[in-house]
């Protein structure tokens, strides 16, 4: 990275914004910034700028919290600023709910799935064993003393022959 300064096409041109100090952003970027102060105003979004600290290889934008400790921390990193930002945020937020109950909530919905694949399977076995029950099927082997032996579900043995 050289860190030069390009000239944006004119349709690019039209969306930017000028923010001050060299820095431009997209309209659509300036909006998901002002709704995450707008939403969560203990949030704020850093941008990190390639150009300028061009040893930086991580994503170009922090969510960083203002703690009332006094200190800033990050809350995650990403590459794009766009709804996905503003819905992973939301999901994270233990203001709008608790979250112990959120997974309480979930194991319970999985132990409930969980039950019914299991009575499903019982059931499944059940009409299975009834199935063969009321088959009347007959089976016939060769025991160990060399007798063949017919089976029939529904009697038992039937029949055995000497061979």
């Amino acid at each position: 990275m050289t860190g030069r300064i390009t000239k944006p096409d004119p349709a690019t041109a039209q969306r930017l914004i000028d923010l001050g100090r060299g820095v431009s952003v997209e309209s659509d970027v300036l909006g998901i910034v002002e709704e995450i102060r707008r939403r969560f105003p203990v949030l704020d979004v850093q941008f990190l700028d390639p150009g300028r600290f061009e040893e930086i290889t991580d994503a170009p934008y922090r969510i960083i919290e203002h703690c009332a400790d006094g200190f800033d921390r990050v809350v995650f990193a990403t590459w794009t600023l766009d709804r996905r930002v503003i819905d992973r945020i939301h999901e994270a937020d233990t203001l709008r709910g608790s979250i112990l109950d959120r997974i309480d909530a979930n194991n319970n919905h999985l132990r409930e799935r969980e039950k019914q694949r299991f009575r499903e399977r019982l059931d499944e076995a059940a009409d299975l064993a009834a199935h063969v029950l009321r088959a009347r099927t007959t089976y016939s082997f060769v025991n160990t003393e060399g007798e063949k032996v017919t089976l029939r579900d529904d009697e038992g043995i039937v029949k055995r022959e000497r061979r």
